[in-house]
């Protein structure tokens, strides 16, 4: 398949009204795919602009592809792609996980799939991928993350990197962090909540020790509530500097449903501040729009 040609065929030129028709006809024949024919699509299709509904037929598309296993074009995954393929994994993984596993395979582990990963939890993914075929097992375990695949590999939890969180390797720290669980690791529980709130509380910034945290976050369902806090901490900081000009480098390691809250955060500063915070936030949030939206 040829994403020029799905353009072509159901994007180019098409009203509001026919972009709703072209999806709900993909939700038909995704849905169709995975559950009984004659399933129906689980929610109405919301009123999308047109730059959303573009990427949200391009991502079916490649979604009802990777259900068939035919081949497609490479993609860029913008964010507006993935905020799209966010969307739609929810029902992808409703009757299993092997249609995630396969777009996994094609188009590497990408953020909303960690994401899901992450919510299922360690040991469920552990379960699942015990049942998977070998050589698709393999495939899988080459695009994981280094965490997961240390995690899913590993005989136990190896808690000994948590007594640093902030030293040495990132992967067994994340690692452990994934594979906690109370009845086994309740002492640790509180050990890394602390560790990533002295962050947050932290006078000077440092970008290695809070990327660490951040990352800590993303990978256990547990410390979600960290993840806002930890963002205030960065824009708080990073607004302090004399420039923002070499900033695009951090950013672009940020989860993508982060990027989207922190240019909506620092619209908010740019509109709502004091003066002095509306001038340092104003072209900081046009940089962002610029990389992330416009240039999409």
């Amino acid at each position: 398949m040829n994403l020029t040609i799905i353009h072509d065929e159901y994007i180019a030129g098409k009203t509001a009204d026919a972009l709703r028709e072209s999806e709900q006809f993909f939700n038909q024949e995704i849905i169709d795919q995975i559950w009984a024919v004659g399933s129906d699509w689980p929610a109405s299709v919301p009123p999308r602009d047109h730059a959303e509904a573009v990427a949200t037929i391009e991502v079916k598309s490649i979604i009802l592809a990777s259900l068939h296993k035919k081949p497609m074009d490479a993609i860029v995954w913008t964010d507006s792609r993935l905020t799209a393929l966010a969307d739609d994994l929810p029902v992808l993984v409703s009757a299993g996980f092997d249609p995630l596993w396969h777009l996994m395979v094609t188009h590497g582990c990408l953020d909303p799939m960690v994401a899901v990963l992450v919510q299922v939890g360690f040991s469920d993914v552990q379960s699942i991928m015990e049942t998977m075929p070998s050589a698709l097992r393999e495939r899988v375990l080459g695009v994981l993350p280094a965490f997961m695949t240390q995690s899913l590999e590993a005989s136990e939890c190896d808690t000994a990197p948590l007594g640093h969180c902030f030293a040495g390797d990132e992967a067994p720290v994340l690692s452990a962090v994934w594979q906690l669980n109370w009845a086994d690791h309740r002492v640790w529980f509180s050990r890394v909540q602390a560790a990533i709130q002295s962050v947050i509380d932290a006078e000077a910034f440092d970008w290695a020790t809070w990327l660490r945290a951040y990352r800590m976050v993303g990978c256990g369902q547990w410390l979600a509530d960290y993840r806002e806090s930890l963002c205030q901490c960065f824009v708080t900081n990073w607004l302090k500097q004399p420039t923002f000009t070499a900033i695009q480098s951090y950013l672009d390691q940020w989860l993508w449903r982060d990027r989207q809250w922190l240019i909506s955060h620092l619209y908010h500063l740019a509109n709502t501040g004091s003066i002095h915070t509306r001038e340092q936030a104003w072209p900081f949030h046009k940089q962002l729009c610029d990389w992330y939206t416009n240039n999409q």
